[in-house]
């Protein structure tokens, strides 16, 4: 790789990850400096023996530290594999994940496998606090070796060629003291980065919508804030937009009556729905409406 090629491929992942993951811009700084650290004697490197880049994404719950990951390799053109460790709790988990010999589950490993079609990928560890140890001795076979023993094809598989992501929010020295990687620190997003995804996945589902039935949605200007009001405790930008595509499906139910009562929109006269912020005259409470166009 051209070294104008290698600054090219980090300008676009600082410039175009925190257009998805809101409130992160100094981890996505941080993570694109750890790839560029990575990339640029890896190949030169004749004598390295672990994975290609290692990375130890840590930070509160629900922040987008794998979605980012997931992204990053999507960014680069490189496929991903994602593996929840909370999952992997046992001895026959961990056999699944790099293959079996044994009557149990004589079948090639869900991670081994993937490793051998994709050499050059990205691998997401999620929640590495919660491995089982025996997964845990694997993991640091591939840090140290760079290749693990598939025992059901009995044939070695390389992860030099990876770039291996853990994340984790248990406190940052336990995970640090478990394994080794580059650190990228995520942070509890604020207001205005809530207010940015529910946005985004307002948008999201207004395009979805539009694209299938060819009928616009459009929303009040303050739309965002006030189901940023109504969601509470922050539990979690991944619930957070589920709870907002939630509200929009419930609210397009909702309109059920509206719709075949006047059979505009299935007869093509209804080209527009619009949500609107109205304070309710009895109690004082805002609350959201529905119009048809």
């Amino acid at each position: 790789m051209e070294l104008k090629e290698l600054y090219g491929k980090v300008s676009r992942l600082e410039n175009e990850l925190p257009k998805k993951v809101f409130g992160q811009e100094e981890a996505v700084r941080d993570f694109a400096e750890g790839y560029f650290s990575s990339e640029l004697l890896a190949n030169a490197d004749a004598g390295r023996m672990g994975p290609r880049g290692v990375y130890l994404f840590t930070g509160p719950r629900g922040v987008g530290k794998a979605y980012l990951a997931e992204l990053a390799a999507a960014e680069l053109g490189l496929p991903s594999g994602r593996y929840i460790m909370s999952g992997v709790a046992d001895d026959l988990q961990c056999r699944i994940l790099v293959g079996s010999s044994g009557h149990r589950h004589p079948k090639e490993g869900t991670l081994t496998g993937f490793v051998r079609m994709h050499p050059h990928c990205f691998i997401i560890f999620d929640s590495i606090a919660k491995t089982h140890p025996e997964t845990m001795a694997v993991i640091r076979e591939i840090l140290d070796q760079g290749i693990v023993l598939d025992e059901f094809l009995d044939e070695e598989v390389s992860f030099k060629d990876c770039h291996i992501v853990f994340t984790s929010s248990a406190d940052y020295s336990y995970a640090v003291n478990q394994i080794y990687g580059w650190s990228v620190e995520f942070k509890e997003p604020g207001e205005e980065d809530l207010v940015r995804i529910i946005k985004d996945e307002l948008e999201k589902s207004f395009s979805l919508f539009e694209k299938e039935y060819g009928i616009l949605v459009e929303a009040d200007e303050e739309l965002a804030g006030y189901l940023r009001a109504a969601s509470g405790v922050f539990k979690g930008s991944r619930l957070l937009r589920t709870e907002v595509d939630r509200f929009f499906r419930n609210e397009i139910y909702k309109l059920r009556p509206l719709i075949e009562g006047d059979g505009k929109c299935t007869s093509g006269e209804c080209s527009r729905i619009r949500f609107h912020i109205v304070k309710n005259q009895g109690t004082g409470i805002s609350e959201v409406k529905a119009s048809l166009g």
